[in-house]
């Protein structure tokens, strides 16, 4: 990389058995379509060098490599990464092409109507010369931090303890019906503030609570509705948080079917300490978002008086009482 331009690097030593390790590229300004761009292009050098074993996806909030070959040294991998080998001109042409590719035969269904439900209208980036894109990189190439979770290494010493202060963003919240390719959904979301989170233990209640709502829809699927399914998409200044359910118009009195259901699963939530394997994932993600190692470190919180509260406040504004 450009003399004074290097990622800021933060480590965590993962604490389980395990010899898969994740490296996650994080940036205060995160532009998806731009850095999609660089994991293609980083992707790209590593299958010509025969380097397997290695996945990677870009979400809004951040690039993640998962790792699940023991045999690669993470070390020389983060070095790679903060390297010139694998940018140039040819490689981001070639990456064009690739995502190119990847649009044409991926479903965005559910993505658009996640944007209709949250009224915006996202489109592709225009794809800009290689020129502009290499400005744009070395531009903001001081501001990316590059988080790696693995056994392979020691815990970092520099994590900051303090939280970003969103104190200006509130939270808000609406239900409603939509129409999307003649098929109407039902939908409640809620956009809430980093300010309105109690503490960094609550996103741990606020997943038990979505992995509830999942568990209790699924018997939905008896009543003719196809569609139903709940989550959580965390994000450095709010987290929203979406229940979509199709309608059967088939079924007498469908809406009203679906509000007493959803009722009765926010009245039914009772903590239950998660099991799920996955949550694992979900904290290490968390990690890179907040640039945090908190996540981590702590075991399963205390369900105390406070996240009962945030609990039933995410009840209320989903419209339940």
């Amino acid at each position: 990389m450009e003399v004074g331009n290097k990622m800021k690097y933060y480590t965590i030593k993962r604490g389980e058995r395990s010899s898969r390790s994740t490296i996650y590229i994080v940036c205060s300004n995160f532009e998806k379509d731009r850095f999609h761009i660089m994991e293609y292009m980083i992707m790209s050098f590593l299958f010509k060098k025969d380097i397997q074993g290695v996945d990677a996806v870009t979400t809004e909030d951040f690039i993640k490599f998962k790792i699940f070959n023991p045999l690669i040294n993470i070390q020389e991998l983060m070095k790679i990464i903060d390297s010139d080998l694998w940018f140039s001109e040819e490689s981001y042409y070639f990456a064009l092409s690739e995502i190119k590719q990847e649009n044409a035969l991926i479903s965005s269904n559910i993505s658009n109507l996640l944007n209709k439900i949250i009224c915006t209208n996202y489109k592709l980036g225009e794809n800009v010369p290689f020129k502009s894109y290499k400005e744009w990189f070395y531009k903001v190439l001081s501001s990316m931090n590059c988080m790696t979770i693995s056994n392979q290494i020691e815990k970092s010493a520099d994590f900051s303890r303090k939280s970003a202060d969103f104190s200006e963003l509130t939270s808000s919240s609406n239900r409603g019906v939509l129409s999307y390719n003649d098929v109407d959904f039902f939908y409640s979301y809620i956009k809430l503030a980093f300010s309105d989170i109690p503490n960094f233990s609550s996103f741990y209640f606020l997943q038990n609570f979505s992995n509830h709502i999942n568990k209790r829809l699924k018997k939905l699927r008896n009543s003719g509705i196809y569609y139903a399914f709940c989550f959580c998409k965390y994000h450095r200044e709010y987290v929203e948080f979406f229940i979509v359910i199709s309608i059967n118009k088939t079924v007498p009195d469908c809406y009203d079917y679906i509000i007493d259901e959803l009722t009765a699963i926010y009245r039914a939530y009772d903590y239950c300490e998660n099991h799920d394997t996955g949550m694992q994932e979900f904290k290490e993600d968390l990690c890179a978002i907040y640039l945090t190692d908190s996540f981590i470190e702590s075991n399963i919180p205390e369900f105390t008086s406070v996240q009962n509260y945030f609990v039933n406040k995410i009840i209320l504004m989903l419209g339940g009482d």
